[in-house]
């Protein structure tokens, strides 16, 4: 999963009380534009006893769309009234955690986030404070911004190089900068610090929650897989993933038609096959590939 900007309608992510709140309170309508936008958090410090982190939810770093969004522009009352972390921005799902504190300092936004008691929060948790997940996303509403070429686009541009750090090349590839928004939400979202993370995560038995499992995909070892077979066996399905499988009588097998593509049947011995089988279902569970391999037997009437 990458770290993504989403962008909606107000009303399609708050249709409650808080909605009518907000709306009269910035004098803004509904159709208003909603965005989150993610950050990857370089540095974490945790405390056990406390089930806490502390980390930066937002920077004055560019972002993969060229915008900027400045931390001192940030409106945090709203979100202190109720602040609560969720897990992927899911509003029907328990809320992972709350912040004891969240404030802008010379850095950005930084918030202490404590984790709440279950499954799913100990997870993240885990997770995070041992770094094989290190993002957080927030959601917020634009209210005022600059755009490239506009009258005080210089005066941000200092700004930012002097009072925040950031360089002047990368306030040079901007385009947008937010200089106010009111922030309603933030989240820890599921993208692993790095590809092996996922791995050695669960090979250290953090992962436990069936949400945590979903969102990274991770197959229970125990989980029995699904296949279905389409009548003329011209694919197989295993666990919703199509696999297109071919099989000739007089020994020819082929796996996807982008690996082996017969205009004719051509001729196999069984054991020729057995190892073209075995080399294209490679990155497949053994599981599945023996059990393909029976029933291209029971097919081609060798058992």
């Amino acid at each position: 999963m990458e770290l993504i900007t989403e962008r909606t309608k107000l009303s399609k992510v708050f249709q409650d009380d808080r909605l009518e709140n907000i709306k009269s309170k910035y004098s803004i309508s509904e159709d208003v534009e909603f965005i989150r936008k993610g950050l990857i958090c370089e540095k974490v410090e945790s405390d056990d006893e406390e089930r806490s982190v502390i980390r930066y939810v937002s920077t004055p770093n560019l972002d993969r769309d060229s915008e900027i969004i400045m931390p001192d522009g940030v409106i945090l009352d709203d979100f202190k009234k109720n602040p609560v972390v969720l897990f992927g921005h899911q509003y029907y799902d328990l809320p992972i955690g709350k912040d004891l504190w969240i404030k802008t300092d010379n850095k950005g936004v930084i918030a202490k986030t404590q984790f709440a008691k279950h499954q799913l929060a100990d997870d993240v948790y885990n997770l995070v404070k041992e770094g094989f997940m290190n993002a957080s996303s927030i959601g917020f509403i634009p209210v005022e911004w600059i755009e490239r070429g506009e009258k005080t686009w210089g005066d941000y541009e200092t700004k930012l190089v002097s009072d925040w750090g950031i360089s002047k090349a990368e306030v040079d590839a901007a385009d947008r900068i937010y200089t106010k928004c009111i922030l309603l939400e933030h989240s820890d979202v599921p993208v692993p610090s790095n590809p092996e993370a996922l791995n050695l995560a669960f090979s250290k038995d953090i992962i436990h929650s069936e949400i945590m499992k979903k969102a990274f995909e991770v197959e229970d070892d125990e989980e029995e897989l699904e296949i279905i077979f389409e009548p003329d066996f011209e694919w197989v399905s295993v666990n919703g993933q199509d696999i297109i499988v071919e099989a000739y009588q007089d020994g020819g097998y082929s796996i996807d038609d982008d690996v082996l593509d017969f205009d004719e049947p051509k001729e196999f011995t069984e054991e020729e096959a057995i190892k073209i089988l075995d080399d294209k279902l490679e990155k497949i569970n053994e599981k599945l590939s023996d059990t393909i391999k029976e029933i291209l037997a029971k097919r081609l009437g060798r058992v």
